[in-house]
């Protein structure tokens, strides 16, 4: 069997996501590894029960465990001990795709927050708006999206490593945070 610290970190994610009554958005799932670098990531997306397919408004999340990582991991198992800990990149991207007309920014950023609850001692912040408009080849018909990307490094200490209840408690109010960020979204009032 595989131990490791980042495929217990994702099924406790996707627990916390699944049990805040939120659906795979699709069936794609990635888990890579740069042969290079040696960097390890995985990407999984997230929408509300009953959207369509695609649809409409998701929630893209991305996790890094970096090489040095995975160092400071290995010479814990190997009992070298674990004093720099391990960080995990995680970017949230809440997007908002297939609406006919054009988006009013103000609405979707008047809703959003700047930041999500304290996880990891760390909150996520919002770092970065886009709006993207996709034209169909031979036609007039437009589509507009926009996308709200949220970004951290969540540290994780000897104690996450040895205590598998430690890393679910950090990781429960993840899924309720990301239900609340689509919930919000799928609420403006907008003409698909």
């Amino acid at each position: 069997m595989l131990d490791h610290i980042l495929l217990d970190f994702v099924a406790n994610l996707k627990s916390s996501l699944e049990s805040s009554m939120l659906e795979k958005a699709g069936v794609e799932e990635r888990f890579q590894i740069d042969v290079w670098l040696g960097d390890i990531s995985f990407e999984t997306s997230y929408s509300l029960p009953g959207e369509d397919n695609p649809p409409t408004v998701r929630a893209d999340i991305s996790l890094e465990w970096p090489t040095w990582s995975q160092s400071n991991f290995r010479s814990w198992t190997l009992g070298e001990g674990f004093e720099e800990g391990a960080d995990i990149n995680v970017e949230v991207a809440i997007r908002a795709q297939h609406r006919k007309n054009p988006l009013e920014l103000n609405e979707y950023t008047s809703s959003l927050p700047a930041s999500s609850p304290t996880m990891f001692a760390t909150r996520f912040e919002l770092t970065s708006i886009s709006e993207e408009t996709s034209y169909e080849p031979n036609s007039k018909e437009k589509e507009n999206s926009i996308e709200f990307v949220y970004d951290a490094t969540l540290h994780i200490d000897e104690n996450l490593v040895e205590d598998q209840t430690a890393l679910e408690r950090e990781l429960e109010p993840f899924g309720a945070w990301i239900a609340s960020l689509l919930v919000r979204v799928s609420d403006l009032k907008l003409t698909r």
